[in-house]
């Protein structure tokens, strides 16, 4: 009893952990994508002129060592006959430099007179500095490319659950046509290649918004990230078709006792072979290295007679031993470890 209440938190986990991460990824992108929004659309304010009554620096240490500048500013404004004060610079705190903080300190005294940009609707929303520059632009950017990175294995994890134990024929997918059976054997899924692609250039459109000179920072945002999500979506379709077409596929001929197999691992082409030609089907052991460890997943392999190693497919262990077991019977071979 007390192995099976483990084995069910266990599978909780399993299920509940990826979607705890996708929340918190979410989260995180909140911000900065919140903080791009008000300051572009803080571009349209009106203004009025208001007053400095107090503009100062504070120097904090990060954690690591680092040293963090503060700016500080109060300033009073009136909009239709009401008083107003704020502190707000920028909707992001930046500058946060102490070259930059200090020009602005300086520039700022206490008595001069400024320009107060407002919220029509809400005028105790107000700032002084209303252009949205690279650093408001780059973040979004750089932690939604992160994102789409991230959802890679999320999915992967959610993909490959083991709702039904064991998975029939690992989990791939099985296509029966009278006589032929087909086994759908991509390397990489079309999502995979899709958010893999979109989050890579929407990375690089970061870079290129931070270090752009021609355009502004969100005429190049929304440039690049259109670049991205047609980039995204190309690699999507062009995979979703190579799966689709079956030359990914491992084809078994049951009337004339044939297989074909699929084009990858570098393999073109290639007519049936009879299943006399198969010696067996065999699991190899592949490490993977990670930060938390070194895990490993079964390259599912058909061993022919005459010594050579045909790949078909790289998975977690159970899953692999599940395909391997399923091939072996359709085929009439043996499984080896």
């Amino acid at each position: 009893m007390h192995a099976y209440r483990r084995l069910k938190f266990m599978r909780i986990i399993q299920i509940l952990g990826p979607a705890v991460v996708l929340v918190m990824l979410i989260w995180i992108q909140f911000w900065p994508v919140k903080v791009l929004f008000l300051q572009h659309d803080s571009e349209s304010f009106p203004h009025v002129t208001g007053t400095i009554t107090s503009s100062y620096t504070t120097i904090s240490n990060g954690a690591r060592g680092g040293t963090y500048y503060h700016l500080h500013v109060d300033y009073r404004y009136t909009v239709n006959g009401t008083n107003y004060g704020s502190s707000r610079y920028r909707y992001d705190g930046q500058p946060d430099n102490n070259r930059a903080v200090e020009a602005i300190v300086a520039s700022l005294p206490k008595g001069t007179p400024v320009e107060v940009y407002y919220n029509p609707t809400n005028p105790r929303d107000a700032l002084l500095s209303t252009a949205v520059d690279k650093t408001d632009v780059a973040l979004p950017l750089l932690f939604g490319g992160s994102f789409f990175f991230c959802l890679v294995p999320i999915l992967k994890t959610y993909r490959e659950f083991d709702w039904d134990t064991p998975p029939i024929a690992g989990g791939v997918k099985v296509i029966s046509e009278r006589t032929v059976t087909r086994l759908r054997l991509p390397r990489v899924q079309p999502v995979t290649i899709g958010l893999a692609v979109a989050g890579g250039v929407i990375i690089l459109a970061a870079v290129l918004t931070h270090s752009n000179g021609r355009y502004t920072p969100w005429q190049a945002a929304q440039w690049l990230l259109a670049c991205a999500v047609l980039g995204g979506i190309a690699s999507y379709a062009f995979q979703f078709l190579q799966i689709r077409s079956g030359r990914q596929d491992l084809v078994i001929e049951e009337t004339n006792r044939t297989v074909k197999l699929p084009r990858t691992y570098g393999r073109g082409d290639q007519a049936p072979m009879p299943f006399t030609e198969i010696r067996s089907v065999i699991l190899t052991k592949v490490a993977h290295g990670s930060k938390s460890g070194t895990y490993y997943t079964y390259l599912v392999t058909l061993e022919l007679k005459n010594g050579q190693l045909e790949k078909l497919i790289n998975m977690k262990q159970d899953r692999a031993d599940a395909l391997a077991a399923w091939l072996s019977g359709k085929l009439g071979i043996p499984k080896s470890a």
